[in-house]
């Protein structure tokens, strides 16, 4: 399946895009046997569909594997798909009708096709992670008074691993009109409540040796912290539960050697390779999310 957090990302690219598209007027009006469906409805169709998948309120049914040629494409076209079909039920268009006013082609891919820009959706879902797993090490240094200092210092290193990714590798497409780009990173950062910029670099090159860096950050993390927490009086069932998490840890040194070597690749494989490099950091993220989360749950009565 997908990473919930980069079906996240690319649905929020869309909802920014069709945003912009309709106070741009790029959406035309459309005229189906006398019923008209003006631009600034489909624009509103597109966006509620979007928020509905954003807050986790539709659900995709259709996977894709990693591994193939064109496989980030291919994850954009089962949500595009899915936006397609909702947006229309919004305008009360049934799956089935021949009636279709909103399209892949004439409104969800207009100026944010994300095949161009994949790099920029993974960092966007991995700042979502890093959010997530920084609220976790927030909680446990609270909870944990011996290990707040060592959380701490995780904390910081995780936010430095975190600020590159926040610069986002957007491609400006053909015929965007000038001030798009400013003001979907400005759209952007709204909808996230994450500050965002753009790169002036947009090959994905850059952002691979971030996501390598990201990954085995996390990785230390989760060793470093386990470690220090073996080390604590624990009770007989919180050993057991924390020896369950010891065993989480092997599959994020996989994670971190494939990334390693698909990121070394020549420029051409690392874009064919970059869904597998966000699936294995992704699947180190949830790991260490849950890791954590699991440990404030066993430490939920230690207090300061």
């Amino acid at each position: 399946p997908i990473a919930p957090n980069l079906v996240w990302a690319i649905a929020t690219f869309k909802r920014a895009a069709a945003e912009l598209n309709s106070e741009f007027g790029l959406y035309e009006n459309q005229n189906f046997s006398g019923a008209v469906y003006s631009g600034e409805a489909i624009a509103q169709a597109i966006m509620l569909a979007a928020d509905e998948l954003i807050n986790g309120r539709l659900q995709l049914s259709e996977t894709a594997t990693p591994l193939t040629p064109n496989a980030a494409r291919q994850q954009e076209a089962i949500i595009n798909h899915l936006l397609v079909q909702r947006a229309n039920s919004h305008l009360a268009i049934s799956a089935d009708s021949d009636v279709q006013p909103v399209t892949v082609p004439q409104h969800l891919n207009i100026h944010q096709s994300v095949g161009a820009n994949y790099p920029a959706a993974i960092c966007l879902a991995a700042v979502r992670y890093c959010e997530t797993i920084q609220a976790e090490l927030e909680t446990l240094r609270h909870k944990m008074v011996e290990m707040s200092k060592i959380v701490a210092g995780h904390q910081q290193r995780l936010e430095q691993a975190k600020v590159p990714l926040q610069l986002l590798p957007l491609v400006s497409e053909t015929n965007q009109p000038p001030p798009f780009a400013p003001r979907f990173i400005a759209t952007l950062s709204r909808l996230t409540g994450f500050a965002l910029t753009q790169t002036p670099d947009d090959e994905p090159q850059q952002k691979t040796a971030d996501f390598v860096h990201l990954n085995s950050t996390l990785r230390t993390l989760a060793q470093d912290i386990l470690r220090h927490i073996k080390a604590l009086a624990l009770s007989p069932e919180q050993q057991q539960i924390n020896a369950l998490l010891h065993m989480s840890l092997p599959p994020t040194l996989g994670n971190d050697l494939t990334i390693i070597l698909a990121s070394e690749n020549s420029l051409p494989q690392q874009e064919t390779l970059l869904p597998l490099i966000a699936q294995q950091l992704f699947h180190t993220c949830e790991l260490v999310a849950h890791s954590l989360f699991t440990l404030n749950q066993l430490f939920n009565t230690v207090t300061e």
